[in-house]
């Protein structure tokens, strides 16, 4: 696995938030199956995260967004990244959180009525950079 490449933009705002001195949490509704392979994906992309921050499932085999609602709740985070809609769905209805999407060729077309960022720059697909914009944008305001 560790050959599949980060979501453009990913490892520029993940060092700007290690030279912040900023510990995000890394929030997965993956299967507790893949939970090796997803700590070799960040270990070989991202060494310096701490896995005491990765909110992963122990066990099973199938994908479970509620764990990500509620990681998001109990860890009262208040923005999530987020590509999937049902999930971004989820997140909206069951938890405090803002939503900043990530634009994927499958959630295009995509919105909330609040608590949701999204970027409308054409250069924004599949690049977490561009979303993090949005959210640098909206705590301007």
């Amino acid at each position: 696995m560790v050959p599949a490449n980060p979501t453009a933009g990913a490892i520029t705002i993940l060092s700007r938030i290690r030279s912040a001195r900023l510990n995000p949490y890394i929030v997965s509704a993956r299967p507790g199956s893949a939970r090796g392979m997803t700590f070799e994906w960040f270990g070989y992309w991202t060494p310096w995260l701490n896995r005491n921050s990765f909110l992963l499932q122990d066990e099973g085999n199938q994908l479970n967004p509620g764990f990500k609602v509620e990681q998001i709740k109990s860890e009262d985070i208040e923005f999530h990244f987020e590509d999937v809609t049902e999930d971004a769905i989820k997140i909206h209805e069951n938890t405090d959180a803002t939503v900043v999407m990530v634009n994927q060729p499958w959630n295009q077309g995509f919105s909330l009525d609040s608590r949701f960022i999204k970027s409308n720059d054409p250069r924004s697909m599949s690049s977490l950079f561009y979303a993090f914009l949005e959210l640098a944008k909206h705590l301007q305001k």
